[in-house]
């Protein structure tokens, strides 16, 4: 048996966002409902390490929020 594997679904979106200074893989993956290890795995980064102005694609899962701060939109 093979092990689960999340794929996108009609309720996950596709985004491109641009990374902003102060912002981490974990910040970003909470903003669109994500884990970590989908963001990395999606972009094929091998560590955490994230550069300000890089794109990165995500999988927004279920609702997207941005934490109650401002617009829910990416860049």
């Amino acid at each position: 048996r093979e092990p689960a594997r999340r794929t996108a679904t009609a309720e996950s979106t596709r985004v491109v966002h641009r990374v902003k200074r102060g912002e981490t893989l974990f910040s970003i993956a909470q903003k669109y409902n994500t884990s970590v290890a989908a963001v990395r795995e999606t972009n094929k980064l091998r560590g955490n390490t994230i550069k300000v102005g890089q794109r990165l694609t995500v999988l927004a899962g279920g609702a997207v929020n941005g934490g109650g701060k401002g617009s829910t939109q990416a860049d």
